[in-house]
């Protein structure tokens, strides 16, 4: 997945993923709609089960990436900061 960074979070703004996942008559799926694609995907083992419309998380085994930060905001995932005397 494209929008993944280096620890295989994908986090989208409010409604983003909604606009991403518009069909080809030009609807958008409404949240209760991403919810169940959501779920889906978890059942299928395609994204973890900590994942929400607005954070899809790859499974390990599926994702290998060296780009992008190493946070998340929606899974309060930050850099543990070190400390310097």
């Amino acid at each position: 997945m494209g929008w993944a960074n280096q620890i295989g979070h994908a986090e989208f703004p409010q409604d983003e993923l909604n606009k991403i996942l518009v069909d080809k008559e030009g609807k958008v799926p409404s949240n209760n709609a991403l919810n169940n694609h959501v779920r889906k995907a978890k059942g299928w083992g395609f994204i973890e089960t900590e994942s929400n419309r607005r954070c899809l998380i790859l499974p390990v085994s599926h994702f290998q990436k060296g780009i992008g930060d190493a946070t998340c905001d929606e899974h309060g995932i930050r850099k543990a900061k070190r400390f310097r005397p």
